[in-house]
């Protein structure tokens, strides 16, 4: 890990059922530490070095049997991976100000999660519309980016279109990017299929099925899985499949939730406002709103930079890939000059197109395109 600490300190890390001992906790841009303290037993203890997840949940947790628990604040770090390999971390704040400091360590972790989660997506808008001339895309409810878990530490960013049911299924379709043009998963979604998500300081994780994916803001993750959790109940209650006027009313409620959203690029806020800022009446990039005090923390630049994204490749046949220009209308050719030659074949066209028409007008092409007769 890289860099000076975004925070560190001694903290009590809890085992349960097993043993709380002491040990040093630090905060980077990239990931966190663990370090055993001269208190702490050594020979139990070993440096520990991870990196941050974007599939991370950081929340606040009671403590109700244990002697002066007032004086205890604990929280709860859990790394999501391959089901049944999940890594959870307890650790405990103890004294006077043990809530204040459980505080600061929380919403530091949220907020350098927040800028790596931020930092994994392109530039984007969720959009509802269909993509013209895609017939299968017509069923489109929403669609936008998000990121894919996988096995161990495997992270894969996919964009996913949501489709209204039909014939008693609905779909939640992956493909490689907006395009649509490679497909590469199709989750079926059905009466039966299991939507999850975890609520605690900071999460933006939500699950389908076996499937975890995770959004760019705790925003994004609700409007998903409230788009997916009505097609659900739809499914459930044996709706009719959906008119073109029902999918218009589908899509324009997401809009209307879309369009009270916070508005944020993925990439704005790298500069010196917080991630869970909403001062000045605009939410940051994680669209939450906190206590300004909370802008004293860090703000770290994104771990992986912004690259180009270039257009599909053209159909099959293009001379490598190229997609060859478009070419001017008709307005754009009036407003420039054309070189002779190409004046001179414009006019022949125009010519060509008015020979069966009686008209008044006569080509001049090398001296003027068009000349109406006096």
């Amino acid at each position: 890990l890289d860099g000076d600490p975004l925070h560190s300190g001694n903290i009590l890390q809890v085992n349960l059922g097993e043993s709380i001992q002491e040990v040093s906790l630090s905060l980077f841009t990239q990931g966190f530490s663990l370090a055993p303290t001269s208190s702490s037993a050594s020979g139990k203890l070993r440096l520990i070095s991870r990196f941050w997840s974007p599939f991370t949940l950081v929340e606040k947790c009671q403590v109700k049997a244990m002697e002066n628990a007032e004086s205890w604040a604990v929280f709860k770090l859990t790394i999501f991976r391959r089901e049944g390999f999940d890594l959870s971390y307890y650790f405990a704040c103890s004294g006077t100000d043990a809530k204040e400091e459980r505080q600061t360590w929380v919403d530091t972790i949220a907020t350098v999660v927040s800028d790596l989660t931020v930092s994994l997506f392109p530039s984007y808008s969720i959009v509802v519309q269909p993509i013209p001339g895609k017939e299968k895309t017509y069923s489109r409810i929403m669609a936008g980016y998000l990121l894919r878990g996988g096995s161990a530490e495997e992270v894969t960013l996919v964009y996913c279109e949501l489709h209204a049911h039909i014939a008693g299924e609905a779909q939640l379709i992956l493909y490689t990017d907006e395009w649509c043009e490679h497909e590469v998963l199709c989750i079926p979604l059905g009466p039966a299929s299991s939507i999850s998500t975890r609520k605690g300081t900071y999460c933006t994780v939500f699950g389908v099925d076996s499937h975890r994916f995770c959004c760019r803001t705790r925003e994004e993750r609700d409007l998903w899985l409230r788009a997916v959790s009505n097609v659900k109940v739809k499914l459930m209650f044996g709706a009719p499949d959906p008119t073109v006027s029902d999918l218009e009313t589908f899509r324009a409620s997401v809009g209307e939730r879309l369009e009270a959203m916070p508005q944020a690029s993925a990439r704005e806020d790298t500069a010196g406002t917080s991630a869970d800022s909403g001062c000045g009446g605009r939410a940051g990039v994680s669209g939450d709103c906190r206590p300004a005090e909370e802008d004293q923390h860090p703000r770290a630049a994104p771990m992986l930079e912004g690259v180009p994204r270039r257009p599909p490749q053209g159909p099959s046949g293009d001379a490598g890939g190229a997609i060859d220009p478009p070419e001017p209308s008709d307005d754009e050719r009036d407003g420039v000059s054309v070189s002779p030659t190409a004046a001179v074949a414009i006019a022949e066209e125009i010519a060509a197109s008015l020979e069966h028409l009686d008209s008044d007008v006569v080509c001049t092409p090398r001296k003027e395109i068009c000349k109406a007769k006096a």
